[in-house]
């Protein structure tokens, strides 16, 4: 049996020699160098002080043992000793676990778990297994203690622990094998260990991370063993994310024998044989994908027929909502929708909202969202500068949402965002310890990901803004009574309702994602080169047109290549929801709210005596408005030189005047009319392919 000092050093980091004793790092508090003395005295027990002040409770609670672990088993209090003949008939049901115990229920002996470094301890006055995770060099990186045997909540990491994949040293110690297995635990690698198989053991089924693929080395063949549960459809999801997908092999177990150690308890002698069974019908990524989105699909088809054949989804959208209560947004709804939709495409859409408090900015898009399966999108409230960089939730394919801007306020944050929607990925290389050493490592988030950001401010970083469709909340107080109607009404929407919806969203994530249009050469000759940032905008427009085609491809012709082909009344969709914001963002237009509010200052110049001073109130009484929408609306005039303040003392009252005229209503985009008299090719044309019969949306 280990001695009480064992058991101590065995819990610490950083342990050193110092004198007739150790130092290490305290595990109670934030420690960076050795604080904590370790010292053996002559009858067993051990004393440990630290000299940051931590009590020897908080210490021992840390790692997992009482202030009674500090002195050897004779000298223990009585009410708290255990015979080791009874250690294996420790309860569950009162937590606890020995190896005995593990032996028993796994049929693994309990000599090969010691030979692996398992040993009993307590944990918090309970029996545990401590299971120590190794480098490949068979270093000490992680330890993670098995306190229970059979409940949900079985493990419990040592305080500093990095997890990686477990069984590094004996897979480096196998050389180059042909292929190895990746497993979910401990017991399920040990139990391939002692059939001579090559395994890897995950420590959940939810943790596999990229930067694990450097364990696999040149390994030809990695085969995951997926579990029936919720664990390993979770597994899959992350695989199907995964660079490893190239040489990726699919076990699925079966309800009868959901991981290999139950396979093998099923039958000692014949498992190996029954392994290597599940290994040859082992299916490849492709394979595995191709069946399963076929699947999906047909069954994702039956729920969504009506909303994908319906001939304007996005009004079909809009009357949703507005059932449940959402009114009076309809274009900002419509173009959230198609800013999720478009998380499909190579190059998302990104949606800066833009509202003062309470306006509904957040409400709109959780709304919106509720319309989409939980994996189209990430939601923050806000982050800490390096979030984004260090984060390992899958981003591809996929929606962030921050509810406001505030949260990414930092230099930082912002530049890691643009690196995001630019580049399509963050690349963030920085200094982190690897395996007890400092090491340049480079950390990824692969996109493309799109961004949906609300906010307060009436204007954010340019570089920032730029990049992003910028759609304003409606803070008229026709909206507001409007609201205040929708909230008393008490509409919501339920599952059974939303399912259809979300089904739509499944299938499409299975369907067609590339989108021609054969419009967009006219389109680029019409539109007026007025301003620099029309370079983006510009493919913000035609983003915009195959997101609606590809959202109405049931009802869309396709060409030679299979590809959705856009129609003019997808372009005409698009133009109506964002022509004056385009022409806003030109300085060929000036904002609807803008012009309301210069003719309230003009009305108020006839009205008030001609030494008045037009006050924010004053402008707000005439739109009928409080005042910090109205504050907030003459700011914005005057950022933009249609209104100026000529009260130069801070602290002092507004003194609004009107400033330089507003100039002739502009336009960007073209209508219809201007277009010429070509159509683009459409359903039933000729030289384009028709769809397939009735049936085909399985296999899409």
């Amino acid at each position: 049996m280990a001695s009480p000092l064992d058991d101590i050093l065995a819990g610490l980091q950083g342990v050193k020699r110092s004198g007739d004793g150790y130092v290490a790092l305290c595990p109670a508090h934030d420690d960076h160098e050795p604080s904590l003395s370790v010292t053996a005295a002559s009858d067993g027990s051990v004393l440990v002080h630290c000299h940051g002040g931590c009590s020897a409770e908080a210490v021992m609670a840390a790692i997992g043992l009482e202030l009674s672990d500090l002195f050897p088993a004779e000298g223990k209090p009585r009410r708290k000793k255990r015979r080791q003949a009874d250690k294996s008939k420790t309860s569950t049901a009162q937590g606890g676990c020995t190896i005995a115990q593990l032996a028993e229920a796994k049929l693994i002996d309990e000599t090969f778990m010691a030979e692996h470094g398992w040993r009993d301890m307590s944990y918090l006055g309970a029996p545990a297994v401590r299971i120590p995770y190794l480098s490949a060099a068979g270093s000490e990186v992680a330890v993670r203690f098995r306190i229970a045997l059979s409940i949900n909540d079985r493990f419990r990491w040592r305080k500093g622990s990095h997890p990686t994949l477990y069984g590094l040293p004996e897979l480096a110690a196998l050389g180059s094998p042909p292929f190895v297995v990746i497993v979910e635990g401990e017991t399920d690698t040990l139990t391939l260990q002692l059939h001579d198989i090559p395994v890897l053991g995950l420590p959940g089924a939810d943790t596999w991370v990229d930067a694990w693929l450097e364990h696999l080395g040149e390994i030809p063949l990695v085969y995951f063993v997926i579990e029936p549960d919720r664990g390993g459809q979770a597994l899959l999801v992350r695989l199907a994310k995964s660079a490893v997908r190239d040489r990726l092999r699919i076990i699925k177990m079966t309800k009868e024998a959901k991981d290999p150690n139950e396979l093998y308890r099923h039958d000692p002698a014949n498992f190996k044989a029954a392994f290597q069974g599940l290994i040859d019908e082992a299916v490849s990524w492709a394979e595995h994908s191709r069946s399963d989105a076929q699947r999906i699909a047909a069954e994702a088809w039956e729920s969504c027929q009506a909303v994908a054949t319906c001939p304007d989804i996005l009004e079909a959208v809009s009357g949703q909502l507005l059932r449940a209560g959402l009114v009076g947004e309809k274009r900002l709804v419509k173009l959230l929708y198609l800013a999720v939709t478009s998380r499909l495409l190579g190059r998302p859409i990104s949606v800066l909202v833009k509202g003062s408090s309470a306006s509904g900015k957040s409400h709109s898009v959780e709304e919106v969202l509720r319309l989409f399966p939980e994996n189209a999108s990430y939601c923050l409230t806000a982050m800490s500068e390096k979030y984004m960089a260090y984060l390992q939730e899958p981003l591809v394919h996929r929606m962030l949402v921050i509810y406001e801007n505030a949260g990414v306020s930092s230099e930082f944050a912002s530049y890691v965002i643009r690196s995001l929607l630019s580049e399509g990925h963050i690349r963030y290389g920085t200094i982190m310890k690897v395996d007890g050493e400092l090491q340049a490592v480079q950390l990824d988030v692969p996109g493309p990901t799109g961004l949906i950001l609300t906010t307060t401010s009436l204007f954010i970083h340019d570089e920032n803004e730029t990049r992003m469709l910028s759609v304003p909340t409606d803070d008229r107080p026709a909206q507001t009574r409007a609201v205040l109607a929708a909230i008393a009404a008490g509409g919501q929407l339920d599952d059974a309702t939303l399912e259809p919806w979300r089904a739509l969203q499944v299938w499409l994530e299975h369907a067609e994602h590339e989108v021609v249009v054969p419009f967009a050469g006219r389109l680029a000759e019409l539109v007026p080169p007025v301003a620099v940032r029309l370079r983006r905008d510009f493919t913000t427009v035609l983003a915009l047109s195959r997101t609606h085609a590809m959202l109405h491809q049931a009802s869309r012709a396709r060409d030679a290549y299979g590809r959705v082909v856009a129609t003019f009344e997808d372009y005409e969709t698009v133009r109506e929801l964002i022509a004056d914001l385009l022409a806003e963002s030109a300085e060929v237009a000036v904002p609807r709210s803008v012009r309301e509010t210069v003719a309230a200052v003009q009305q108020l110049k006839r009205e008030l005596p001609a030494a008045t001073q037009i006050r924010h109130k004053h402008v707000a009484k005439t739109l009928g408005m409080e005042e910090s929408s109205a504050r907030r609306r003459v700011l914005q005039a005057i950022r933009l030189g249609y209104l100026a303040n000529e009260t130069t003392i801070y602290g002092r009252p507004a003194d609004i005047v009107i400033g330089e005229p507003l100039p002739e209503e502009g336009a960007v985009l073209p209508r219809l009319d201007e277009m010429g008299t070509g159509t683009p090719a459409r359903f039933g044309d000729p030289d384009v392919s028709p769809l397939p019969p009735d049936g085909l949306w399985a296999g899409l």
